[in-house]
C-alpha cells in the first residue's frame, strides 16, 4: 500500500515537455492506450469520495483510492493488485455489490524523473495534461519547477471532476470520457479545440 501525492498541470504543447524531460535525463518508460472503468455502491456514496476502478492499459489492474486528504496536493491511501482479465475483474466487483459508474479513456506516457514519475495524458475533451507523482510533496515540487510549471496553477482534482466542470461549462451532456463520445460531440459542433 502507498500513499499518492500528485499534482496535475493543463498543457497546450506535450512536445515543449518531452523536450524537458529528456533535457533533465528523465528515463521514457512508455506509451499506452487506457481504458478505465470505477464503480460505485448503489447509493452512489462510495464514489463520491473514495475510487475503485478496473484498468486496462496492457496489463489489467484493480485499484482502490482511499478519500484524499486536504490540502495543495491530491494525498490519498492506494491499493492496486494486477488481473489476468479485465471482464472478471468487473464481474467480480459487480458480485460484491458495485456497479458501473464512470468510463474514461486516454492516451499515457510514462517519464521517471528522479523519485517522480511524470506522466502526460490525452485526455477526450479535456487535451493535455501532465500529472506529476511522487512520495513527497517537496519531490513533486522540485520537479514541477524543473518542468518549468507554476505550482499554484496546478490541481489535485481528479479527471472525473475536470471533466464533470468541462461538460458544465460547455454545456454538454458527455456521459462518460471517451474518444468515440468526444468526436461525436465535436461532428456536431458542441464543442471545438
Amino acid at each position: 500500500m502507498k500513499h499518492e501525492i500528485e499534482l496535475k498541470f493543463r498543457i497546450g504543447n506535450p512536445r515543449e515537455v518531452r523536450e524537458k524531460l529528456r533535457a533533465l535525463g528523465a528515463v521514457f518508460e512508455g506509451r499506452v492506450f487506457e481504458r478505465n472503468v470505477t464503480f460505485d455502491d448503489p447509493e452512489r456514496g462510495f464514489g463520491k469520495v473514495k475510487l475503485l476502478r478496473v484498468r486496462d492499459a496492457g496489463k489489467v489492474s484493480i485499484t482502490f483510492k482511499g478519500e484524499p486528504e486536504s490540502g495543495r496536493f491530491k494525498k490519498r491511501k492506494e491499493i492496486e493488485i494486477v488481473s489476468d482479465d479485465f471482464g472478471r475483474s468487473a464481474a467480480l466487483l459487480k458480485e460484491l455489490g458495485f456497479e458501473e459508474a464512470w468510463r474514461y479513456e486516454k492516451e499515457r506516457e510514462t517519464w521517471k524523473l528522479g523519485n517522480v514519475e511524470v506522466v502526460i495524458d490525452r485526455l477526450p475533451f479535456l487535451g493535455w495534461w501532465v500529472e506529476i507523482e511522487g512520495s513527497r510533496e517537496t519531490d513533486v515540487e522540485s520537479a514541477a519547477g524543473k518542468l518549468g510549471f507554476d505550482i499554484s496553477e496546478g490541481t489535485g482534482e481528479t479527471y472525473k471532476r475536470l471533466f464533470m466542470d468541462f461538460c458544465r461549462e460547455k454545456g454538454i451532456a458527455a456521459e462518460h470520457m471517451l474518444f468515440s463520445e468526444e468526436k461525436e460531440f465535436r461532428e456536431k459542433g458542441f464543442i471545438k479545440r
